[in-house]
């Protein structure tokens, strides 16, 4: 009780989280707060980090003031509870609407919709339109990889005139598979950490899928990659296994990028990508009761060993690959896609939030304009 009273004593004096400060203490007791098994206060840290971030010009700005402090922010919005969301994504800009980062074909800020006549006065059209932007950019993602995915399938290469061993990073028996597509068996008495633990791990596939996507789209080779975060794994922990939290810290720590290869001009947009998808696959464990994780890691783990075993992307492959390819195409041919796309996009827009319900809604663009102390 006394950290929350000088806290918000501090909020008093810097309601809009000017100083970097403020935001660290708010995004650790949104974290905190996790433990007390009530959602709604978790949601009301969530709600004054969302509008602190806007007062500092979204995550472009606090990139250019303080860097850590958004790896920081992007940790805590991925560890967030479901019933905690506040909105479809951390605010990039300080305008409302948000704009979102360019430089990727799946994210299209100008899809709009006719908003149903049955919405209530007090829902904001805005704010339904974004959810509705959010749940297409995500399944258009996955319609993009699938076909980029089919297309490197076809795609010819030249059969390698040597037999050396291809190095495979990523596939069942590998440090960086047991890590990533597996997590450890927790008993009840620290469930929470395993429920972080669970959006860590669907966090850091979206941030490999991002990064295949990318080398699919350039043409480039994505081995590279998984070469560079398999070595940085290594040099964390070269006797056993890291946690899977300290995986994601390295892809913040690059911006999802192989470190050095981060554009200057980067501010954090594969971060900010990944944690929009976060949520609402975080929305869709509220519709599906969880079930949706164990199917969306599969997927995105057999993006990855597809890749990974057929070599997609390199000029020359081997003859083990060229038998993966033919085995994967007879695959894509014979099954259907991995979901109903029509009952997911159902499931994430009708998703309604209790807490949420419980607190009134409440419009991204009254939170910017509300200084009022978001602790009790």
């Amino acid at each position: 009780m006394r950290a929350l009273r000088l806290m918000n004593e501090r909020l008093k004096v810097d309601s809009e989280g000017r100083n970097d400060g403020t935001l660290y203490a708010i995004a650790t007791m949104a974290v905190i707060e996790k433990w007390s098994k009530d959602a709604s206060i978790e949601q009301m840290h969530f709600r004054g980090l969302a509008a602190m971030v806007r007062n500092r010009g979204g995550i472009q700005g606090i990139h250019r003031s303080s860097p850590f402090l958004k790896k920081v922010l992007f940790w805590v919005d991925f560890s967030c509870a479901p019933k905690a969301i506040v909105g479809t994504a951390l605010p990039w800009t300080s305008v409302f609407p948000d704009v979102p980062p360019t430089g990727f074909d799946f994210v299209n800020p100008d899809l709009h919709l006719a908003i149903p006549h049955d919405l209530t006065a007090s829902e904001n059209s805005e704010v339904y339109c974004d959810q509705f932007r959010a749940c297409e950019d995500f399944l258009r993602f996955f319609r993009h990889l699938h076909a980029l995915e089919r297309a490197a399938l076809d795609s010819p290469s030249t059969l390698a005139s040597t037999k050396t061993q291809r190095h495979k990073s990523f596939i069942p028996g590998t440090k960086l598979h047991s890590i990533i597509a597996y997590l450890p068996d927790y008993d009840h008495g620290i469930r929470d950490i395993r429920f972080i633990d669970e959006y860590t791990c669907i966090t850091c596939l979206l941030f490999l899928a991002i990064a295949l996507h990318h080398s699919y789209s350039t043409s480039s080779p994505f081995g590279p990659y998984l070469e560079w975060l398999e070595t940085e794994v290594d040099s964390i922990n070269p006797y056993g296994n890291p946690s899977i939290t300290s995986i994601l810290w390295l892809f913040l720590q690059h911006g999802g990028f192989i470190a050095g290869e981060q554009p200057p001009c980067d501010m954090g947009a594969r971060c900010w990508v990944v944690s929009r998808m976060v949520r609402i696959a975080k929305r869709l464990e509220w519709a599906r009761h969880g079930k949706i994780w164990d199917s969306l890691r599969q997927v995105l783990t057999d993006f990855i060993i597809t890749q990974q075993e057929c070599a997609l992307g390199e000029e020359t492959v081997d003859a083990e690959a060229l038998a993966a390819r033919a085995r994967r195409r007879d695959a894509h041919g014979a099954s259907e896609y991995f979901w109903d796309e029509d009952e997911l996009r159902r499931e994430i827009l009708e998703a309604k939030n209790p807490v949420q319900a419980d607190l009134g809604r409440v419009s991204d663009a009254s939170v910017e304009d509300s200084n009022t102390p978001i602790l009790t």
